[in-house]
């Protein structure tokens, strides 16, 4: 296992910095009407795919659920249509979680 995914923080109060986004996924995850979507963004290495990744474990998505991709290379019209049709799917594991 590399380095990074060792000290990958597991849950939000771990992770330091990016307080905004920290605040915004708190709120939106435990509000009783759940957000839909959350648009994560920031320079690299700020901490977007491990916020991605503990908000996915708690809205309790299996590894089966989560689909990550870097937009950074997919910047086409075609790279998008096949990623909002993966998102046109049922989730494989419990549809109950959405």
């Amino acid at each position: 296992m590399s380095l990074y995914n060792k000290v990958r923080p597991a849950t939000l109060d771990a992770v330091l910095g990016n307080e905004p986004a920290i605040t915004a996924l708190r709120v939106g995850i435990t509000k009783e009407e759940r957000v839909q979507v959350f648009l994560i963004e920031g320079d690299p290495g700020c901490g977007k795919t491990t916020l991605a990744r503990i908000a996915a474990r708690m809205l309790g998505a299996g590894p089966m659920d989560t689909h990550e991709y870097n937009c950074a290379k997919l910047t086409g019209k075609d790279d998008m249509d096949e990623i909002t049709d993966t998102f046109r799917a049922l989730p494989s594991s419990d549809a109950s979680v959405y």
